[in-house]
């Protein structure tokens, strides 16, 4: 397969398809390696404070406990970005709406004046005619 055969928006989403699918596979990875961090440190107990309190717990619960809300935290970040980003895209699809709506509104004018301007040179011939006669 040749790039020089291949239009720029295709190898575009191409590239985009092959980044999502790499990152992905990270992401399963990464959460791979959590929850096994998590099971091999299930035996080891630690202290966690936590509003003031003191708790002897699993390090593998601690762990995999703190990679969940970092998990839900990225999950939580995508969503708000996605959200964002279709604003955005929604308020530029009105801007470019409404400069549409105004470009017709000049053509439509434009076509009313030189409308206007023939009305007005036929009626000039006219007159001009007119007064050759007498």
């Amino acid at each position: 397969m040749s790039f020089e055969s291949t239009s720029p928006t295709k190898l575009q989403s191409k590239t985009f398809t092959f980044r999502r699918l790499a990152l992905n596979i990270l992401a399963l990875l990464s959460l791979a390696l959590l929850l096994w961090v998590g099971y091999e440190n299930s035996e080891q107990h630690t202290v966690l404070r936590l509003f003031g309190d003191v708790y002897l717990t699993s390090l593998g619960a601690v762990v995999t406990g703190g990679g969940i809300l970092g998990v839900l935290a990225a999950v939580l970040r995508v969503f708000a970005e996605k959200a964002l980003s279709k604003a955005s895209q929604q308020s530029s699809k009105r801007k470019l709406e409404r400069l549409e709506v105004t470009a017709e509104t000049s053509s439509e004018r434009v076509k009313a004046l030189e409308h206007k301007i023939e009305t007005l040179e036929i009626a000039l011939k006219r007159a001009l005619e007119s007064n050759k006669e007498r």
